[in-house]
């Protein structure tokens, strides 16, 4: 009865190693958020822009890349046009003069293809042409409203 009990034990020992070792040793599948970028595609008059987690302002040029959290400020009669990465076809976002705009969240579920994007316009006016995917969201933020939309062009402006 002994071999037989000390042989289902070490049945059971093996059985629990081989599945600790499969979980914590083969690399995983599972799909994760991935950060998306804009990309500055035209500058006419000072246009700057600010890196997440940075005080000092930079003169941004065109080619010019933004991850989320990044900034971007026109002066007085200054524009910036940006091209946001996506899927299928990129969002374009003219950032007029007098204008602030923060990148919030520009992230991708690889899994699911689904895109989420939200711009905070605190102040100034943004002319935004986008086509989103099913399921995908693009939004602005405004400090009294936020505004979603799926392809379509819009303006958006805060005084």
């Amino acid at each position: 009865m002994t071999l037989r009990k000390n042989g289902f034990l070490l049945k059971v020992s093996s059985f629990l190693a081989l599945a600790f070792l499969l979980v914590n040793l083969v690399p995983s599948f599972s799909y994760a958020q991935v950060q998306r970028q804009a990309t500055v595609i035209n500058v006419d008059g000072r246009v700057e822009y600010l890196q997440a987690n940075k005080t000092d302002w930079k003169v941004a040029r065109k080619g010019v890349v933004l991850n989320q959290n990044d900034a971007v400020r026109t002066t007085a009669n200054a524009t910036a046009i940006l091209s946001i990465e996506s899927v299928g076809q990129n969002s374009m976002i003219k950032v007029a003069n007098n204008s602030e705009l923060r990148i919030s969240d520009l992230s991708l579920d690889e899994k699911s293809g689904v895109e989420s994007t939200l711009l905070d316009l605190a102040i100034g006016n943004i002319l935004i042409d986008t086509k989103t995917r099913s399921g995908s969201q693009f939004k602005v933020k405004t400090p009294t409203a936020i505004v979603g939309a799926r392809g379509t062009s819009f303006r958006v402006k805060v005084y």
